[in-house]
């Protein structure tokens, strides 16, 4: 892949031949400080199941011991697990906070070999932002975390992972919760200038087109891509601006990222930026497990893959200013 300096260019994701930037940094930063966190993990580990095996089969024990004395206590048998789950939780509960601890410390690190800032915890007022630019589902729960900022190809940008819930309850006042979004929410500055905002959202079918001009406030723009028609619906209050910035080459440009990511994508444009939402549902930026060894390469592959991510979509959207979009 091609090498790459810290300096929120593309990344690359090898760590085995030894010939980037980032095996370089891996080797010299990364990896000794791994071996000794894998040592921390398997003594945490291993702490964890000399605490937990005797009070489990001890638990278990006196269980079976008192079904014999009092046979009434196979009714409360829920209330005896809960107090066992509770155990098996509180004696692993140092394991647990040394794995926030050291996920956080190993996404900074990372990130920060890319000149990206990066925090475990995403302010809320972002996913407010994305939730009044208009390309969110409805939702009423919500989980936001890593927080991911900084410039790829001289482009700033923001980035949050979002998991949106809509509960809703029935007569029964039965609740039921429904996974309305997981992923990404990314703002890229847009080198175009533009007034109004314009939504691209991902195509929901024939009837839905129809209803969205009936309740949508803008227009639905029509464009001459059948392909991107089909992928997307187009809104805006301005259909000479929405064509403006969706030209051809823009429209081609957004079915490469559509295909990139491989999952729902909408976008919009307002107040100077590029909002995208990412609807991969699933994980982004995947922790360490604290079962695995920590110094196995499929763990940083993976949060490497999510990384490129970043910087693929200021590249196949040229979002750089020399291009003019």
């Amino acid at each position: 892949m091609t090498e790459t300096s810290s300096s929120g260019s593309v990344p690359s994701t090898s760590i085995e031949d030894g010939e980037t930037d980032f095996d370089r940094f891996y080797e010299r930063d990364i990896r000794p400080w791994l071996e000794g966190e894998e040592e921390r993990r398997q003594a945490l580990v291993s702490r964890y199941w000399r605490l937990l095996l005797p009070i489990v089969l001890g638990a278990v024990a006196l269980y079976v011991a008192l079904m014999f004395v009092v046979p009434s206590i196979v009714e409360v048998w829920p209330f005896y697990l809960a107090i066992a789950v509770m155990v098996a939780l509180g004696s692993g509960y140092p394991l647990y906070q040394w794995s926030d601890k050291f996920n956080a410390e190993l996404a900074t690190r990372v990130f920060g070999h890319f000149d990206y800032v990066y925090s475990p915890s995403a302010p809320r007022e972002i996913l407010v932002a994305f939730s009044n630019v208009g390309i969110l589902p409805s939702y009423n729960r919500e989980t936001c975390t890593d927080h991911i900022s900084g410039k790829v190809e001289d482009v700033p940008f923001e980035i949050i992972e979002a998991h949106l819930i809509h509960r809703s309850r029935n007569r029964k006042n039965e609740t039921t919760d429904t996974t309305v979004f997981r992923g990404l929410l990314a703002r890229f500055d847009f080198p175009k200038p533009f007034k109004a905002r314009t939504s691209v959202m991902a195509d929901r079918g024939a009837i839905f087109n129809v209803l969205g001009g009936l309740f949508g406030s803008d227009e639905r723009v029509r464009l001459e891509d059948p392909r991107f028609e089909k992928a997307f619906e187009v809104y805006s209050p301005d259909q000479i601006e929405a064509r403006y910035l969706l030209t051809p080459a823009f429209m081609e440009r957004l079915l490469s990222l559509k295909a990139r990511v491989d999952c729902s994508l909408c976008v919009a444009f307002d107040q100077g930026q590029l909002w995208l939402a990412i609807d991969g549902r699933r994980e982004y930026f995947p922790r360490f497990s604290v079962w695995r060894d920590l110094r196995r390469a499929d763990q940083i592959r993976g949060l490497l893959r999510d990384i490129n991510l970043i910087s693929d979509i200021a590249r196949l959207l040229r979002l750089d200013g020399e291009t003019r979009v």
